[in-house]
């Protein structure tokens, strides 16, 4: 499939001169265009080997980015490769979106085992460092009992730290909690 956006085409020959001239984001800019195939026909793994490339290179964020390719590609293809280790490493250098993403990848499963209790564990570190969609995640998996008991003073404490940061789904969810359990305003 080819996903043709104004100046695809052209932002790609920019993105293949710029990486052949040593910029490692621009490497890692091509290599995401060339996986989603924008501007030319998708090239999963030409697009896998240029990200990879540009994390060698130096780029941190082209870690995240091959992590999540390979976790889109796990959830098509079971047996594709999810980079966890780099999403680990990253996590543990302050990076709250590749622990939010550990999070995800053991809530559903995608390249490791489901794993409820540890999903809870990378969502409350990527809730730490503000990111709405962790703190939405882990306040349902309070609010349910996933990886654990039920909590709803606390899923309601996270959902209203997702509103505040922007989560629009996160108020939907508070609506959702039992009247009782919510504290006034």
């Amino acid at each position: 499939m080819v996903l043709h956006f104004s100046g695809a085409i052209d932002t790609q020959r920019w993105m293949q001169a710029a990486a052949q001239g040593g910029d490692a984001r621009a490497e890692h800019i091509l290599g995401l265009m060339r996986h989603a195939g924008w501007g030319k026909t998708a090239d999963h793994e030409a697009g896998l080997r240029l990200i990879d490339s540009a994390k060698g290179h130096g780029d941190l964020l082209a870690g995240l980015s091959l992590g999540d390719c390979n976790a889109l590609d796990a959830a098509v293809n079971p047996d594709a490769f999810v980079d966890l280790q780099t999403y680990r490493r990253l996590a543990r250098k302050g990076f709250g979106l590749a622990a939010y993403r550990l999070g995800v990848c053991r809530l559903r499963g995608l390249g490791v085992e489901q794993d409820y209790i540890a999903a809870r564990r990378w969502f409350a570190l990527a809730a730490k460092e503000g990111l709405a969609d962790a703190q939405n995640d882990l306040g349902l998996m309070h609010h349910l009992g996933l990886g654990g008991q039920i909590d709803l003073s606390l899923a309601e404490r996270l959902y209203r730290a997702a509103i505040a940061n922007g989560h629009a789904g996160a108020q939907h969810n508070l609506t959702k909690l039992p009247t009782n359990a919510k504290s006034p305003q």
